[in-house]
């Protein structure tokens, strides 16, 4: 009779771990106290030997194999052991980077990254995405199933984004794509009946084909902590609670279950996405302490692709330097609800913020992710009269005084989407963003889009525009152009007076306004002695929102290194 019964640690415990990338050894985890595993055999032969080395791999290109490993289970106490099988996926030769390998290309995605300005970002997650009908979608394959990429691509665009994050797992990581990970860690080792941790539909390869050919580029975001919503057992299976909730505790098995999962994520989509955005601060939920080995999840992260924009929310932390305890990401990003004076919101940096005042809020150079749709961070608002929390104008405003310091994607705004087709979106977002787009974004794009922060005119971090003298600037990655946002004009002249620039450029006498129709106006450009007067022509004036000078870096001050891109 085997001593190993149904509810035994054992027949949850014991899994091989799947050597990643450059691993030599099959392994597995820390067996129960008095008990020790020996390899009997394995077939197909000629891959791994009894001591677990692995002898070959598939050739570089061919799909993973299974190594089906016959192994014994002994209790040194009483002698009692018990055969198992066990399944060792190999995956082929690795031969490093698919993508972005050179230095140049790494540099490149990353300078493309800080002209980005406009994100947005978006959770589709079972149990909490809605339909139309208000019924939560709990069924992976129904949610992934009914999800019309071609029309989400298309609204991004018309939206005027530069680039999506959306949700490639959250709630319980169950994963928009078919995932071998989760169904060998989880769903084929569960004794009780389970929820399917993976959809058939490669959602994510969809979207990316769709976002593709619209121009949109793809982030995913993740969560490498979510093990608090899991079941029990799941909990169990993936050792989430192997720490005893110590911080120096146990955490080796769900860094394995993490980096298998994030492997197969990365090598799956490598070329594909731009950039992984994670949320959870790595914090072990319920307990507060750190339980990533963020050298070898980093190493993982960018195995396939080295230019990977990684971005780390970092909640309410609103510390510039808090990414030294996340050295797996490189960009960190503000978290913000739809009511922005809340905890998460920006009363912390200006205690008169106002909900409704975008002169109020804050700037960073780390990208706030902020929800604009009229519920949470997930569509669940099917009435379509339900306001938004924020007006049209007020969220331009704010995305040109974050593109004038962002170095991490701008400003992501934030809302979910129905899984329907048609308009997929709570309220009347898609008629505000695509107005948004098409009235005040569109005609000066140019400003805003593809530009780098100022450094004539800087802006300081966690400032806000009410307390700036009047505006922000922008420049061309070149530094050859300054472009000059006017939000604070003086009243009743059509002649504004900046002072001198910080890195001591000289502004040439031309410069054009950019109208809101695509026209542009010529203005003149008078140095005086402490700066510069900027005219507008006759029989204009200063737009409500964002007039838009755009004027020249002379030549001299270029050619000395001045208004450079960083």
């Amino acid at each position: 009779m085997p001593f190993l019964s149904d509810n035994h640690p054992l027949r949850h415990t014991v899994i091989l771990y799947k050597p990643l990338r450059g691993d030599t050894h099959a392994a597995w985890p820390s067996l129960p106290e008095g008990c020790s595993l020996t390899i009997m055999s394995s077939r197909p032969e000629g891959y791994i030997d009894s001591n677990g080395t692995i002898l070959r791999r598939p050739a570089a290109g061919q799909p993973d194999i299974t190594v089906e490993v016959s192994a014994r289970i002994t209790e040194t106490a009483t002698g009692k052991a018990e055969n198992v099988v066990m399944g060792l996926p190999l995956s082929a030769v690795y031969q490093g980077p698919a993508v972005n390998v050179r230095p140049a290309d790494v540099a490149a995605a990353k300078q493309a990254y800080l002209e980005n300005k406009f994100g947005f970002f978006v959770h589709y997650v079972p149990r909490f995405t809605v339909d139309r009908s208000g019924s939560a979608v709990d069924d992976i394959d129904a949610l992934a199933g009914r999800f019309d990429a071609a029309q989400f691509a298309q609204d991004m665009r018309d939206f005027g984004a530069d680039y999506v994050i959306f949700t490639v797992w959250h709630f319980n990581a169950v994963t928009l794509y078919p995932s071998a990970v989760n169904k060998r860690w989880r769903d084929d080792r569960r004794v009780s009946p389970g929820f399917k941790s993976y959809s058939e539909r490669d959602l994510i390869a969809d979207m990316a084909a769709e976002l593709s050919r619209c121009g949109v580029d793809l982030h995913l975001y993740c969560h490498p902590v979510d093990g608090h919503d899991f079941t029990a057992e799941d909990q169990e299976l993936t050792g989430w609670n192997d720490c005893g909730g110590n911080a120096n505790g146990d955490h080796s098995r769900w860094n394995q279950f993490q980096n298998e999962l994030y492997d197969e994520l990365c090598r799956r989509y490598a070329g594909t996405i731009k950039g992984l955005w994670f949320d959870g601060l790595y914090l072990h939920s319920g307990k507060n302490h750190p339980m990533i080995d963020h050298g070898r999840f980093r190493e993982t992260l960018l195995a396939y692709d080295p230019g990977l924009i990684l971005v780390a929310n970092i909640g309410d932390h609103r510390s510039a330097d808090i990414l030294a305890e996340f050295t797996s990401a490189d960009y960190g990003a503000w978290e913000l609800d739809g009511d922005i004076t809340r905890n998460l919101g920006f009363r912390s940096v200006n205690p008169d913020v106002s909900n409704s005042d975008a002169a109020t809020w804050p700037v960073t150079a780390q990208q706030p992710a902020m929800i604009i749709g009229p519920a949470e961070w997930i569509a669940t608002k099917v009435d379509p009269g339900i306001p938004l929390p924020h007006s049209r104008e007020e969220l331009f405003r704010y995305l040109v005084l974050q593109s004038s310091i962002s170095v991490s994607g701008g400003l992501a705004f934030a809302a979910g989407c129905f899984p329907d087709h048609g308009n997929i979106w709570e309220g009347s977002l898609k008629e505000d963003l695509t107005y948004l787009n098409k009235t005040y974004l569109a005609p000066v794009a140019a400003s805003i889009k593809g530009t780098v922060p100022g450094k004539a005119y800087v802006t300081p971090e966690k400032s806000w525009l009410n307390n700036m003298a009047w505006g922000v600037s922008t420049e061309s990655p070149d530094g050859s152009i300054i472009y000059l946002h006017v939000m604070k004009p003086p009243a009743g002249s059509r002649t504004l007076h900046i002072g001198p620039a910080a890195d001591g450029s000289e502004l040439e006498s031309g410069a054009l306004v950019l109208n809101y129709d695509g026209s542009t106006s010529a203005a003149a450009v008078t140095k005086t002695g402490d700066g510069y007067d900027i005219t507008l022509p006759d029989g204009t004036d200063w737009h409500i929102l964002d007039t838009v000078v755009q004027v020249c870096r002379s030549a001299t001050a270029r050619a000395n290194g001045s208004g450079q891109s960083r």
